[in-house]
């Protein structure tokens, strides 16, 4: 499997909404957080899927996992 990592400004962000989140409704921040990481998973196993960024990146948005 392939590796990955945060940019710094991008994992700030990535919590910063998770808290944003999780301040509306208890365990939203945790649902974003697990969205982000099947989504990182699912990069991982399948490096083509998702939309080209250019420079070899590639990026996908994660589903919103249920509604409050």
């Amino acid at each position: 499997m392939i590796g990955y990592r945060f940019l710094p400004p991008a994992e700030t962000e990535m919590i910063e909404a998770a808290v944003f989140y999780e301040a509306k409704s208890e365990g939203l921040g945790l649902d974003f957080l697990d969205g982000v990481q099947h989504v990182v998973d699912t990069l991982r196993e399948h490096p083509r899927l998702g939309q080209s960024v250019g420079g070899g990146f590639r990026q996908a948005v994660p589903r919103a996992s249920r509604s409050r």
